[in-house]
């Protein structure tokens, strides 16, 4: 895991002063090596975080032995071993055990088409000296982060975090006051654009070709299209294929040549994930737990039954509420994009780092692929009846819409009112259940030269990618599960994870999102995967023997820190602050962001928390980027 850097189309006078900024900004993600390239077209630069061959072997950027090809990479190919054999039969000869070489001779021989035969997380550059182009791609669920920034005359500019774009010296960080609707709405923006006015996400399963012709975009995989040529395990059950697939997907994320445990929260994801790490691993699992004084949380009692039954190395690390506290105002600086959620991410990966741990096992990915959340429940009830939804005329909807926000102006009702006002199809449906602010709010915090326009690229993204699914007999799970995988995990989870554990230089593995598990799951018809009131009942039939009868049966229960108190207590101030500096920017109605402050201040049940915590967020980062 690392951090990489480049810059293309640069005079070298103004490239390689810009990329050594750019690696300083970076410098957090790869603290155990640093390098840099820069030649008349491209400057590459690396910040190596070592995870595989420690030797200085793995240093980057790295070369081909001709010459031809270097390279600066961000993740891990799990099975590079398996390919670097394919590539020996070849003819090819390898100097490193590091799968970053792997890649750069994949590449050589079969160009784009070395991505489908790659199992991993991954965001790279491969600059071609011969040519005098650079090809730039990401994994297919975009676990790992690649900005990208168009400048004039041809030049572009790339990086893992969007701090280094902005610090490059080249670059003027400006709000993209454009997608500020869409942000405020769902706490995030659908790639391929960004809160940065100029900066690009690249999409997950998507490469670029950049040469002085200009950018051409690809996209490779998509969780609707099983493309690649991996064959689904021949099992007689659906469960005995998810477990061999599951197996399968840990036992190739334990390859590493540093400390490697999990995190275990006590719940099923991440007791499973233990579970199978002890079953595979011939030494013995360490595990990390992060415990709370405060009695709400449960989270240590479980873990430790867990720990128990597997015989882990086990570590619970007990904090206190003010110990969380004074960690928030470093979380805050630690966003590289703001963000509502992602605190608990950062308290977890910094403690697990000071532990001794420098890779980590995740949970994360079972919720969205098993229908782990509530809301599968509801969005299931909710299509059953959508035919008779659509019989009702749509203003007889919109008039008991209404009449319900009338009766009782809450959150809830707002949302039920709205939901009344769709054509009940899940693309128009879904996206309500991850709203934040609701348009009318958005336009009232906005300057109003901001339109809200009606477009709302959440519901074309999913009007686009699920009929696809349904006319291939995926039907009502799968689908939502394609609308979690593609907003909310990819636009929220995933990003803060990257974020937030590289803060503290911690890498953060996913076996759930092995693409063959995500391929197979998703191609399964409802009745396989799910059942009314049970929890992720074909993860938990697949892994019965394995996972404690207490954890299977526990409740949901999530990582909620006391904002509320916090806000209206010690936080109060810095509270106050970035959000006096998000009043300031023109694209805010001032006055509006700081009646919200004042009301919530009050007390009024009216002003969501977590909605005034996403302004702060979001000024506490305008601040950090110096947009004015």
């Amino acid at each position: 895991m690392c951090g990489i850097a480049g810059l293309l189309n640069f005079p070298l006078s103004s490239s390689q002063p810009a990329l050594g900024k750019m690696l300083h900004c970076i410098a957090h993600r790869g603290p155990d090596d640093s390098g840099e390239f820069s030649d008349a077209w491209t400057a590459l630069g690396h910040q190596r975080l070592s995870i595989l061959d420690l030797s200085h072997l793995g240093h980057q950027p790295m070369w081909t032995v001709d010459g031809r090809y270097a390279i600066v990479y961000n993740g891990e190919i799990y099975n590079y071993r398996d390919i670097r054999e394919q590539l020996r039969q070849k003819g090819y000869s390898f100097q490193s055990d590091t799968d970053t070489e792997v890649i750069l001779y994949a590449f050589a021989e079969w160009g784009a088409d070395c991505l489908s035969r790659f199992n991993g997380m991954f965001a790279f550059a491969i600059y071609d000296q011969l040519e005098k182009r650079v090809f730039l791609a990401r994994d297919r669920l975009g676990i790992k982060p690649l900005y990208f920034a168009r400048l004039p005359e041809g030049r572009l500019i790339f990086a893992s975090e969007i701090r280094a774009i902005t610090g490059s010296g080249l670059f003027q960080a400006r709000l993209n006051e454009q997608v500020l609707p869409v942000f405020l709405r769902y706490q995030s923006v659908p790639p391929p654009q960004t809160l940065m006015d100029g900066v690009e996400l690249l999409p997950p399963g998507h490469y670029l070709w950049i040469d002085q012709q200009g950018i051409r975009q690809e996209k490779y995989w998509d969780a609707r299209q099983n493309k690649d040529t991996v064959p689904f395990p021949k099992s007689d059950t659906p469960e005995q294929a998810v477990r061999q697939l599951v197996e399968s997907a840990v036992q190739h994320r334990l390859i590493a040549d540093v400390p490697l445990g999990a995190f275990l929260s006590g719940g099923i994801d991440s007791s499973l994930i233990v579970g199978v790490m002890s079953r595979l691993n011939e030494r013995t699992v360490k595990t990390f737990t992060v415990a709370f004084e405060d009695e709400r949380f449960e989270d240590g009692r479980y873990a430790r039954l867990v720990a128990e039954k597997f015989r882990t190395d086990h570590t619970e690390l007990s904090l206190s509420l003010d110990d969380l506290l004074h960690q928030v105002p470093e979380a805050l600086s630690a966003q590289d994009h703001p963000s509502a959620d992602g605190i608990n991410t950062f308290i977890v990966s910094k403690a697990a780092r000071q532990s001794g741990l420098t890779v980590a096992l995740s949970g994360l990915g079972g919720d969205e692929l098993f229908a782990g959340y509530a809301g599968f429940q509801r969005l299931y009830r909710q299509q059953q009846f959508r035919k008779t939804w659509q019989l009702l005329p749509a203003s007889l909807r919109q008039r008991l819409g209404g009449w319900l926000e009338s009766r009782s102006p809450s959150v809830k009702t707002h949302k039920l009112a709205q939901m009344l006002q769709t054509d009940g199809s899940l693309a128009t449906v879904f996206p309500l259940t991850r709203q934040f602010f609701a348009p009318r709010q958005i336009q009232a915090l906005l300057n109003p030269t901001i339109s809200l326009n009606g477009y709302d690229p959440y519901v074309a993204l999913l009007q686009n990618g699920l009929p696809d699914i349904a006319r291939q007999a995926r039907h009502i799970i799968s689908q939502i599960s394609y609308a979690e995988i593609s907003t909310y995990m990819h636009d929220v989870l995933l990003r803060d994870t990257d974020q937030m554990s590289m803060a503290s230089a911690l890498e953060v593995r996913v076996p759930f999102l092995d693409h063959r598990l995500v391929e197979y799951v998703m191609s399964l018809p409802d009745k396989q995967k799910f059942q009314k009131g049970q929890q992720k009942p074909l993860l938990v039939d697949a892994f019965s023997d394995l996972l404690p009868p207490e954890v299977i049966n526990r409740p949901k229960q999530g990582f909620i820190m006391p904002f509320e108190a916090w806000m209206r207590g010690p936080l109060r101030e810095m509270c106050s602050h970035h959000l006096n500096a998000l009043s300031q920017l023109p694209a805010f109605n001032g006055e509006a962001v700081q009646q919200l402050w004042i009301d919530f201040s009050k007390g009024s049940r009216t002003v969501s928390w977590s909605r005034l915590w996403l302004l702060v967020a979001l000024g506490a980062w305008v601040e950090r980027q110096g947009i004015q």
